[in-house]
């Protein structure tokens, strides 16, 4: 009997690799997946760890950035074959199974590292902003966060042919977007953040501001910056408490006309639309970021801090979640 190794998040704050037996016969529709290798998205993972999402109920199976090969499919799971390189949302687990009718799964280019294809999610999650916006050619736009999710945003806005400012408190994260091509990146505690952007844009302010953090008083920060007609999307998710006078926030909107936009990333189906009437969907974003990873259009080495093995699962989260500053993204080996 084949025994699956999982990483659950066990109660608030605990995290343990469990045993369990993989006994459940495969359905027709479903393909199961050996793991080759899996990414913490620290922002969401480490949110559902500390229990900030109401829907996550403990214990948790958690994960969802796995590259996989498939050791067996149901024969009316088409479009895939044993022994295919998959991209999907699977979970920190040795085996697991999904249904690709349902869940995304995307073939991997040739010759793409496993570990580098992982970065697709955050490629795909920080997509949804340019899918969101009306950034165009030449627009001054600034990113406010450059974690994994702000760093590929800030990429792909220069590969759309927009001029990119990026912001963050953390000195490592603004070396990392460094070299990752973003050249221009300041630390707001650093320098007036409203006053060089005024410099830089010729006092219009910016064209789009995408705050990346998810923290909620950045978010006051972006409509101070922007543009009059311009406009502000919310890429990071706010999850923690902030109080504040919000005032001066929907003051900032009304006065300049700003534009508030949602740029989460479940807004678009996870699938592509059979009648052809919705272009975009989370697969298709895969498919086309997975593309650019192949090819180098995309940098991800200064964003992966460690690849360690799952059993060290634990400490991985502990250091993300203490050391920020010194640990990117850790991702787990499921080779062995």
């Amino acid at each position: 009997m084949l025994k699956i190794k999982k990483i659950t998040f066990l109660e608030k704050n605990k995290i343990g690799l469990i045993e369990s037996n993989f006994d459940e016969p495969e359905r027709p529709d479903e393909i199961t997946v050996k793991s080759l290798a899996s990414l913490i998205s620290p922002g969401t993972e480490l949110a559902w760890l500390q229990g900030y999402t109401a829907w996550i109920k403990f214990p948790y199976t958690t994960g969802y950035a796995n590259v996989g090969e498939i050791i067996s499919r149901g024969e009316k799971a088409e479009g895939f074959k044993e022994g295919d390189l998959i991209f999907t949302n699977g979970p920190h687990a040795s085996y697991f199974r999904l249904k690709p009718s349902v869940h995304f799964a995307v073939k991997l280019p040739d010759e793409t590292d496993p570990f580098t294809a992982c970065f697709a999610i955050f490629a795909d999650i920080a997509a949804t902003a340019l899918r969101s916006g009306r950034m165009e050619l030449g627009d001054k736009v600034a990113v406010l966060g450059l974690g994994p999710i702000g760093n590929f945003a800030a990429q792909l806005l220069q590969l759309n042919g927009c001029e990119v400012a990026g912001f963050d408190l953390s000195p490592k994260r603004i070396e990392i977007a460094k070299n990752c091509g973003i050249s221009f990146c300041q630390n707001p505690s650093e320098i007036g953040m409203e006053q060089l952007i005024q410099s830089w844009t010729g006092e219009r302010g910016c064209d789009s501001v995408v705050e990346a953090s998810g923290n909620s008083s950045a978010a006051l920060d972006a409509c101070k910056i922007c543009r009059k007609n311009g406009e502000m999307l919310l890429l990071g998710t706010p999850r923690k408490s902030f109080n504040s006078d919000l005032t001066k926030f929907l003051f900032e909107i009304h006065i300049k006309g700003l534009t508030l936009k949602s740029a989460a990333a479940p807004l678009y189906p996870v699938k592509e639309d059979l009648l052809g009437f919705n272009k975009h969907c989370i697969e298709r974003n895969a498919c086309i970021t997975l593309k650019m990873l192949a090819e180098k259009k995309l940098k991800t080495e200064p964003l992966l801090t460690k690849i360690i093995q799952p059993n060290e699962c634990a400490e991985a989260y502990y250091k993300l979640m203490n050391q920020p500053d010194e640990f990117m993204t850790i991702a787990f080996d499921w080779k062995n």
